[in-house]
C-alpha cells in the first residue's frame, strides 16, 4: 500500500512540473515578423499567403504550427485546421499542423474567413517547438502512469486513468510559443475593409 501511495505521489509531481498555464506565462508581445504578405480573391473569398520564420536554434526540431485570428477586444478568437475556420472557446488552442520530421521556415496560403473582413479582427501564425528536456518529462511522466495503473490494477483498486503523452506534448510546445513570443501579426489588411473581394470595390 505505501509503494502504491510513493509512486502515485510522484506521478503526480511529475504531472505538476509540465506547464499547464500557458496563459500566464505569454510573452509581452510576438517575436517574430511576418514578411512577403499578399492578399488575392477567388471570387468572394479572400486568401492570403506569408512566409513564417523560424528562429535558428528551433531549426529541425518536431513542433506545430497555430494560425488564428482574434477580435479587437481581445474576447473572442478563431483557429484555422485544414481549410476550416473554427471559434475557439477554452483550453489549448489547436494547432493548425503538427510537424514530426523537423521544423523549418514555412509559406503559407490560407482562407481568410469572409464573415470577418471589416469586424477589426486579426491574423496571427505561430509555431512552438518540444525540446529534448520536455520530451523527457514526457516519457517519464507517461511510464510512472503506467506503472501505477498497473500497481493499482494487481492490488484491485482504480481511479488511474489513462494517458495521452501528446496531450502532454502539446502543452509543452504550447508553453514554448507563448513564453518566447514564438508567433506574429499577418498584415492582411481585411480588419477594417468588408469588401476586399467584392467585385464592385475593387
Amino acid at each position: 500500500m505505501n509503494s502504491h501511495r510513493i509512486l502515485l505521489g510522484a506521478v503526480c509531481a511529475a504531472m505538476l512540473s509540465i506547464p499547464m498555464s500557458v496563459a500566464a506565462q505569454i510573452a509581452s508581445g510576438p517575436a517574430l515578423t511576418i514578411s512577403d504578405t499578399q492578399v488575392f480573391c477567388q471570387g468572394l473569398q479572400p486568401y492570403v499567403t506569408f512566409t513564417l520564420p523560424i528562429m535558428a536554434a528551433d531549426a529541425g526540431r518536431s513542433g506545430m504550427l497555430f494560425v488564428g485570428m482574434r477580435d479587437a477586444a481581445g474576447t473572442a478568437a478563431m483557429f484555422l485546421v485544414g481549410d476550416t475556420w473554427h471559434q475557439w472557446t477554452n483550453g489549448m488552442f489547436p494547432p493548425y499542423e503538427v510537424v514530426a520530421s523537423g521544423i523549418s521556415a514555412r509559406r503559407f496560403t490560407l482562407p481568410l474567413n469572409p464573415y470577418l473582413a471589416g469586424g477589426g479582427w486579426s491574423l496571427y501564425a505561430g509555431y512552438g517547438v518540444l525540446d529534448s528536456q520536455s520530451e523527457t518529462k514526457v516519457q517519464t511522466y507517461s511510464r510512472m502512469v503506467q506503472e501505477t495503473k498497473a500497481m493499482a490494477q494487481a492490488m484491485k483498486k482504480g481511479g488511474i486513468g489513462s494517458v495521452d503523452p501528446d496531450h502532454y506534448r502539446r502543452t509543452f510546445v504550447q508553453a514554448d510559443l507563448v513564453r518566447a513570443g514564438k508567433y506574429g501579426y499577418v498584415n492582411a489588411g481585411v480588419e477594417n475593409n468588408p469588401d476586399i473581394c467584392n467585385p464592385e470595390t475593387r
